[in-house]
C-alpha cells in the first residue's frame, strides 16, 4: 500500500510539471525598492517566470494545519518511538517539537509562539523543515498572513501562497517569488532536527504537535523512504554537484552570505570544533541531545538546516564543503 500511494501520488505530480509560459517585458522595483520582473499581466517575479513550474496541488492530498492542537510529552509518548525524528522550536521559553510522521503529511503547518504567528514548512522531495515568522510588510504596517500549499514548483521545491495578497513563496529561500510581495523575506526562526528521546531529554516540559489532527493518515507509515533510498532525482534542478551522493543528508550553514555544507554522517554527539565558511570563524558542534549549532566569532547572521544534498546545492552552487577526512 505504502509504494502504491506514493507511485501514483509521485506519477501524477511529475505529470502534471509543466513550466509557465508567461512572457516577461521589463525589470522594475516594486514598493519595497526590490528589482523585479513584470509580465504582460502585471504580475511580478524574482526570478524568470520560466523557472516556476506547474504541479497538481497538493491541498487535498497533504492538508494544512492552522492553529493544530499539542500535547505534553507523556502524552507524545504513545504515539512517539525514541528514535522517530523530531523538528524543534524554541522561542523564548517557549518549546515545541514537530513530529516528522506528522509533518510529512502536513508539510504546511501556520502556528503560534509566544504570541508570534510562525510557520512550519516541511518539503518531502528534499526532506527539509524550516520555520519563518508569517509576518510581512505592508505599506504603512507589518501584517500577519496565513501560508498554504499551491500548484508551482521552483528548483525541485514545492511553492506555498499567502491566503492575504495570493502571493507565492519558496519554503527554501524564505522569499516571495511571485505576486504582490514578490522580493520580500521572511525571518526565519532555528529549527533544528532531532530524535524524540534526546529531544524530550533536552527538553522535558515541551508541547508536541498532535497525532490528533483531524485527518486520517498512515503516520507511522513513511511513503518516501523507498525515493529516499535512490539516487534518481524526481525535477530538474538548477545546479547539480557530485562531491556527494544527490541523497545524502547535509547540513546546510548559511554565515555572513556564504555556505557551507557539513555531511551528517562526519557529525556525533559531543563533537565540536572550529572551522571557517567564507572570512567568519566559527565554532561547529552537536550537542548531547544531536542538535547541531554553528556559533560564528564575531557577530554574523547563521542559519541551519538538514536536508538532502541535491537540495541544498540547488541552491548554493558555490557551497563549500567541510570534509573531516582531510583535516
Amino acid at each position: 500500500m505504502k509504494k502504491t500511494v506514493l507511485g501514483i501520488f509521485l506519477m501524477l505530480l511529475v505529470s502534471a510539471c509543466s513550466p509557465s509560459t508567461d512572457v516577461t517585458l521589463e525589470k522594475t522595483k516594486d514598493n519595497f525598492g526590490v528589482e523585479v520582473t513584470v509580465n504582460k499581466k502585471g504580475d511580478m517575479y524574482t526570478i524568470s517566470p520560466r523557472k516556476i513550474h506547474q504541479v497538481l496541488p497538493l491541498r487535498g492530498h497533504m492538508p494544512v494545519l492552522n492553529n493544530p492542537e499539542f500535547v505534553d510529552v507523556s502524552t507524545a509518548d504513545g504515539f512517539l518511538k525514541a528514535d522517530d525524528l523530531v523538528m524543534g522550536l524554541k522561542v523564548g521559553n517557549a518549546v515545541k517539537a514537530y513530529p516528522v510522521k506528522i509533518i510529512r503529511w502536513h508539510p504546511v503547518v501556520n502556528d503560534s509562539l509566544e504570541d508570534e504567528p510562525i510557520l512550519i514548512a516541511y518539503d518531502p522531495i528534499s526532506d527539509m523543515g524550516v520555520a519563518y515568522k508569517r509576518i510581512v510588510k505592508m505599506p504603512g504596517k507589518d501584517e500577519e498572513i496565513t501560508l498554504n500549499t499551491s500548484d508551482k514548483m521552483y528548483n525541485s521545491n514545492p511553492l506555498v501562497k499567502d491566503a492575504e495578497t495570493k502571493t507565492t513563496w519558496s519554503p527554501h529561500l524564505g522569499e516571495a517569488i511571485f505576486g504582490r510581495l514578490a522580493g520580500q523575506k521572511l525571518e526565519e526562526l532555528p529549527l533544528v532536527v532531532t530524535s524524540w528521546a534526546d529531544w524530550k531529554r533536552a527538553y522535558p516540559t515541551t508541547k508536541v504537535l498532535s497525532i490528533d489532527t483531524g485527518h486520517r493518515r498512515e503516520y507511522d507509515k513513511n511513503i518516501y523512504e523507498e525515493y529516499y533510498r535512490g539516487q534518481h532525482l524526481l525535477f530538474e534542478v538548477e545546479h547539480e554537484d557530485r562531491r556527494l551522493p544527490n541523497k545524502e543528508y547535509v547540513y546546510g550553514v548559511h554565515a555572513g552570505g556564504e555556505a557551507k555544507a557539513y555531511p551528517v554522517k562526519l557529525l556525533s554527539k559531543g563533537m565540536s570544533f572550529k572551522d571557517r565558511i567564507g572570512e567568519i570563524d566559527v565554532t561547529v558542534s552537536m550537542n548531547e541531545f544531536g542538535i547541531f549549532s554553528v556559533v560564528p566569532e564575531k557577530d554574523a547572521k547563521v542559519s541551519t538546516r538538514r536536508l538532502l544534498w541535491f537540495a541544498w546545492v540547488a541552491f548554493n552552487p558555490d557551497t563549500a564543503l567541510y570534509e573531516a577526512a582531510k583535516n
